[in-house]
């Protein structure tokens, strides 16, 4: 019996590849649960195998979260062989971190529906280039033009969503507003010099540009303006959308300032916004032109986004899921729609059913 201990290695060395697979301490655990392993005090091999196992298991749940075990402090240095498994990593803090990454993987099924936001503005432009340049007689196709509202009701919902951990927070507004601004501003300034550098090195390719010098600040600073021959464009004139978005990025800002519920606040200042449009006159500045029904869509993807949090998709079937989805899908690409108030009524609404159909299928087609 005196030397039943030191066979233990060699038996647990058969089964060293098995203990990888399990929990860090299920096998020492199970060893000592045993009738005979209940009477044998715990071997050093075991001890070594439980904290390589350990060790392995914190480095693999560290590189999945990205972050460094000395910077973050998982290193727990508080136990007795700290110095040897430099790895040894609190299990409990590791869970958070696991389920906190899992809960900031994007949306997959929403991520999907921007695809096809985009596509559908590539479509537009594709065909009204073709109409243009080269085949006058083909039309182009008015409803790749949804896509930009489809763009607009899932900026909406993405910030509610992702700014939920921000409300109360009292650096709140900055951070949202300093994320915005890195995703935004430097690809469109830089396009927007680009375009400055074609007119000045290449008139003859941007013959539809009529610039003045504030049209040219304005563009920078996300403000609608007149350009040369009066009508109200940036430089780059689908930029226009970005004026949109950037406004709203501000109005977001706000609430979170002020802390009030960005919902109610922002949402009930867009639908007084669009109002104004009803009155708006040809000779007020340019500006005013962002008080338009495409506010709207904003405030239906922030309903959305809202409905979301409550979890009010989670118990939804595959099949209301793919109807919704295809219905709302059908409505951007078949139904026309004229006019801002019209688009607003027509895709504004049937973007917000397909993005309610991506969410409903995100539970079982997300995750594939």
């Amino acid at each position: 019996a005196e030397h039943f201990p030191l066979a233990i290695p060699r038996w647990i060395g058969r089964f060293h590849n098995a203990a990888r697979e399990a929990s860090p301490v299920s096998f020492s655990d199970n060893l000592h649960r045993s009738p005979i392993g209940s009477l044998l005090p715990t071997p050093p091999c075991a001890t070594r195998l439980q904290t390589r196992s350990r060790r392995r298991a914190g480095r693999t749940a560290i590189r999945r979260c990205g972050l460094s075990r000395r910077r973050r402090g998982l290193v727990d240095w508080g136990k007795p062989d700290a110095h040897l498994a430099v790895g040894y990593v609190d299990t409990q803090r590791l869970a958070a971190m696991n389920a906190s990454a899992r809960k900031s993987h994007p949306l997959q099924c929403v991520q999907a529906l921007r695809a096809l936001a985009a596509l559908f503005v590539v479509g537009f432009h594709s065909t009204l280039l073709l109409h243009d340049n080269f085949f006058p007689r083909f039309r182009p196709w008015e409803n790749g033009n949804s896509g930009v509202d489809l763009f607009f009701v899932i900026s909406g919902f993405i910030m509610i969503v992702s700014s939920r951990r921000l409300v109360g927070a009292p650096d709140g507004w900055r951070h949202f507003i300093q994320l915005r601004l890195v995703r935004i501003v430097p690809m469109y300034w830089l396009a927007t010099l680009a375009k400055l550098f074609l007119i000045a090195a290449a008139p003859e390719f941007a013959r539809h540009t009529a610039m003045t010098v504030w049209n040219a600040v304005a563009s920078f600073l996300f403000v609608p303006s007149y350009d040369a021959v009066g009508v109200i464009k940036p430089i780059l004139p689908v930029g226009w959308t970005l004026c949109f978005e950037m406004f709203f990025y501000v109005l977001f800002a706000g609430a979170l300032f002020f802390a009030v519920d960005a919902l109610l606040a922002v949402g009930s200042l867009m639908v007084l916004l669009s109002l104004v449009s009803l009155v708006a006159q040809p000779d007020w500045p340019a500006i005013t032109t962002l008080a338009s029904p495409f506010l709207l869509e904003f405030a239906l993807g922030m309903i959305v986004g809202r409905a979301f949090l409550s979890k009010r998709f989670e118990g939804a079937s595959p099949t209301w899921a793919v109807l919704a989805g295809l219905l709302g899908l059908a409505g951007l690409a078949a139904i026309p729609a004229d006019g801002g108030w019209s688009r607003a009524a027509v895709w504004g609404s049937a973007a917000s059913v397909a993005l309610c159909g991506a969410l409903m299928a995100e539970r079982w087609l997300g995750q594939r």
